[in-house]
């Protein structure tokens, strides 16, 4: 390629040389001198054309000389494609390992939270036993509060009538005699023997008198003595009715009781 390029040059610059001097001395003309000028300049600028191109044909020439051969060129070609595949198969490989991981990282965190949720429903399994049970004992023992409640209400409520009853024993007084209980009101009289409520006699206020006389007759002094047992209401009927008693040869006795106090002139009944 230089050596052409030079033969070209050379050939150029002979020829304007001889344009320039034809014979030994010139014939140039101011016209012709321009035209020649022009000639020139046009000739110039197709050699630096030339050698420009000279130029880029080296640059080609020397990159074709130092590239590689095809078929070093193909193999490395080949490598490069090898390896792209296997970094590929790589990538596949570490995506699926990711895959796989993240999934039994799932599952595990699924299983530690039913794991968790089974140990409160246990805890609270376990809770809700308890508690049954504390209710069971609680049940067990409000039934017996209630139980001893209710047995000291009655007791309550049976000391309180008791509380409105006066039990009467007679005393023995050595001689003998049976006493006679009368218990005196503003609205009847009461005569009873002690342990013989069944033969009890009520005599109404209006015709206490006369019935008391009655019942005097079937008493004897030496056998018989009279209590008196005197209500508020009755303190004026008493004083009549003792003197009765008293004008009949019975030796009596006498006592106050509250006006709504309950007389029982029998043994007391034992308690269950």
């Amino acid at each position: 390629m230089d050596t052409i390029t030079a033969v070209t040059a050379m050939l150029i610059l002979v020829s304007l040389i001889m344009t320039l001097y034809m014979g030994g001395s010139p014939l140039i003309t101011a016209d012709a001198s321009k035209a020649k000028s022009a000639r020139i300049e046009d000739t110039l600028g197709e050699l630096g054309r030339i050698t420009a191109k000279n130029q880029t044909l080296r640059q080609l020439l020397d990159t074709a000389n130092t590239a590689p051969a095809s078929k070093r060129l193909a193999v490395d070609v080949a490598s490069l494609q090898s390896l792209i595949s296997s970094q590929s198969s790589n990538l596949d490989q570490l995506h699926e390992r990711m895959v796989r991981q993240v999934e039994l990282a799932r599952k595990t965190a699924d299983q530690l939270g039913r794991g968790e949720e089974q140990e409160r429903i246990e805890e609270t399994k376990r809770q809700t036993e308890a508690e049954r049970e504390t209710n069971q004992l609680l049940r067990v023992e409000l039934d017996d509060v209630t139980k001893r409640t209710t047995e000291l209400d009655a007791k309550i409520e049976k000391t309180r009538r008791d509380r409105s009853k006066l039990w009467l024993l007679p005393e023995a007084d050595g001689s003998g005699k049976r006493p006679l209980l009368v218990s005196v009101s503003g609205t009847n009289l009461v005569c009873e023997r002690f342990n013989e409520t069944r033969n009890r006699k009520i005599f109404p206020a209006a015709d206490v008198e006369r019935l008391f006389t009655g019942l005097l007759r079937e008493l004897q002094p030496s056998r018989d003595y009279l209590v008196f047992y005197i209500r508020p209401s009755g303190i004026a009927q008493f004083q009549r009715l003792s003197t009765l008693a008293k004008g009949a040869g019975f030796t009596v006795g006498y006592d106050a009781i509250e006006e709504d106090r309950q007389i029982l002139f029998s043994q007391p009944t034992p308690e269950p």
